[in-house]
């Protein structure tokens, strides 16, 4: 982080120290800033619809390749 040129995703190393420290023992999780607060929300959010649209992705996925297994015959043990 110290590397990278301070913005709305990379909050400056003294900042974000900063903001994590005046957390401590107030909240389970910190994220440090304001920035990364809402970013840490939105992923929270999206977290979750993402199973339910990943396991509809893996079985319909699972079901072709069962659907090409049996037509070649293939003997499942």
């Amino acid at each position: 982080m110290s590397r990278k040129t301070a913005g709305f995703t990379i909050p400056d190393t003294m900042q974000a120290a900063e903001g994590a420290l005046k957390d401590l023992g107030q909240r389970k999780t910190t994220y440090g800033v304001i920035d990364h607060h809402i970013i840490g929300y939105v992923i929270r959010v999206a977290s979750d619809y993402i199973p339910s649209v990943t396991n509809y992705i893996l079985q319909r996925h699972g079901m072709q390749a069962n659907k090409e297994l049996r037509a070649k015959k293939h003997q499942f043990t």
